[in-house]
């Protein structure tokens, strides 16, 4: 029996068919089998993923909004040090890496007044390392007026050995006034520096 012109298109339209409906499927079956090889902590790492940086409270005090030539990806090429604070977005972006690289609890950066709580290191028995946390205030205005400085920690502190928080008020005062500084805005990222480095005993 010979098989006539039309059956063979037949039969390639119909080959051709089943190709296009199996196919698809049997990709679709791959991509499943690949997903199910997943550990499970993938796709719950992915689903909680944030573009946000997480730091303790930090206020800084910038007085009336203004616009500055700078982007923020510029600004943020800057090293962050005290003395490259030039301008008050500068300070918000400097207060924000203290409070993101240091043990800070809080940091108040105000027009005259500076309050940072933070830990700083101590010895359990004499020997153990642990830390204890302080509360520094400064207050200023042409140039550093005052600094106290509290131990904030609770009972374990009558076992620990640590800085007197004489000598941190007096080690940021000695740095504060040994600094050169362009305004009263750079004094405020000064004064901030000084305490970090003091209370980390730097």
């Amino acid at each position: 029996m010979a098989i006539t012109f039309h059956q063979v298109k037949r039969l390639l339209l119909m080959g051709l068919s089943i190709l296009f409906v199996f196919l698809p499927l049997a990709g679709l079956a791959q991509t499943t089998s690949d997903a199910q090889k997943l550990p499970p902590a993938i796709p719950r790492g992915l689903q909680n993923a944030t573009t946000t940086v997480e730091h303790p409270p930090v206020t800084v005090d910038v007085g009336i909004k203004r616009r500055f030539n700078d982007s923020p990806e510029a600004l943020a090429e800057h090293e962050m040090k005290a003395a490259n604070v030039i301008n008050k977005t500068r300070l918000q972006i400097f207060a924000r890496h203290v409070a993101m690289t240091e043990p800070i609890e809080r940091m108040d950066i105000g027009g005259e007044e500076i309050i940072i709580v933070m830990d700083g290191p101590a010895k359990l028995f004499g020997f153990i390392p642990t830390s204890v946390t302080y509360e520094t205030t400064a207050t200023f205005s042409d140039g550093v007026d005052d600094v106290s400085t509290t131990i904030k920690s609770g009972w374990l502190r009558h076992l620990t050995t640590e800085q007197k928080p004489e000598a941190i008020s007096e080690k940021v005062t000695q740095t504060v006034n040994q600094a050169d500084y362009l305004s009263v805005t750079q004094l405020r990222a000064v004064i901030t520096e000084a305490i970090v480095k003091a209370v980390n005993n730097r």
